[in-house]
């Protein structure tokens, strides 16, 4: 007489089924903890080269990069040469502007160039194919409260306040190592999203202390969804292309706090807040002067952060 096995119950089956599901649930973040992990040290790699070769530079130049070169050009473009990529830097045409550069410069993705937790595609079609950076330099704290205080500033064919030459190491008073030099920035993908967005204020802000304070309050307070709410601006504003120096794009300040929004003052580009950000969980990585590299909550309290901005105003501040 043939032996009758038994078959698998239905309580057993939905049992198995449900244990299946809790331990699928407790792995998938655990899986995601560790890829985002990965992506964060990737950054921050990417960020400490990027710092070591800005210090090159200034054993070889005797200063570090113009923040925006007289032409137009980033600091990223006077680092070619010293993040292995000589054959791209002999493109480079210093005798006239970012602008009307060749296209193939401007359309050449860097790999150190881009943080991997940014989603946003590598090129922006509404530029014709160029690609970006989520690195940009500190320049400041606001260029109407203090023009260019920061580690870069404007090389300007005509001077004006607080442009001039690339800064030398030994004008960083408050210590290389509590002044900011490279930071996360969100890069524009075409789209309206609130922190890969300049804004547009509705008008322009006058300077200092008063000034900043009522131009912080309106930029920081816009909605979740500004575009929604009647709000434009620039949606490829923040660190496309890379070749370029100027302020949202090659720049960033310490106006607001990482992770605000970023707002023209009016549509005045040199007084706006370009505001570090990114896509890391709870805050950014920031590279320093010295080389080091920090990462810094999105709670950072507000005169710490305006304090790492600078660079000789004796506000030394340890993140």
């Amino acid at each position: 007489m043939r032996a009758i096995r038994p078959g698998i119950a239905m309580v057993e089956l939905m049992v198995s089924l449900f244990v299946v599901a809790i331990l699928v649930g407790l792995l998938l973040p655990a899986v995601q903890f560790a890829r985002e992990t990965a992506r964060k040290t990737q950054c921050r790699s990417n960020l400490r080269q990027i710092a070591l070769a800005t210090h090159e530079y200034s054993v070889a130049q005797g200063a570090f990069p113009p923040g925006c070169a007289p032409n137009g050009y980033s600091a990223l473009v006077a680092l070619l040469p010293y993040l292995d990529h000589e054959s791209l830097f002999a493109r480079v045409d210093y005798s006239i502007g970012e602008d009307d550069g060749p296209t193939e410069l401007r359309t050449v993705r860097v790999p150190v160039f881009y943080c991997p937790s940014d989603g946003a595609p590598t090129h922006l079609p509404q530029l014709q194919s160029v690609a970006g950076t989520n690195y940009a330099g500190n320049c400041g704290v606001w260029h109407l409260l203090r023009p260019f205080d920061g580690a870069f500033r404007y090389w300007d064919v005509a001077p004006k306040p607080g442009t001039g030459p690339p800064l030398r190491p030994s004008e960083f008073v408050d210590g290389l190592s509590n002044t900011s030099l490279f930071a996360d920035v969100p890069r524009s993908d075409g789209t309206y999203h609130r922190l890969r967005m300049v804004w547009n204020l509705p008008f322009a802000f006058g300077p200092g202390l008063a000034g900043l304070a009522s131009f912080r309050e309106m930029c920081g307070g816009l909605p979740s969804d500004p575009k929604y709410s009647g709000w434009s601006g620039s949606p490829i504003g923040r660190g496309v292309p890379w070749s370029n120096g100027s302020i949202t794009l090659g720049l960033y300040t310490h106006t607001l706090v990482p992770n605000a929004p970023s707002c023209y003052n009016g549509t005045a580009v040199r007084s706006a807040a370009a505001t570090a950000g990114g896509f890391h969980s709870r805050g950014i990585n920031a590279a320093f002067a010295d080389g080091h590299v920090d990462f810094l909550s999105n709670g950072i309290d507000l005169e710490t952060w305006m304090a790492l901005g600078t660079r000789d105003q004796g506000d030394v501040a340890h993140p």
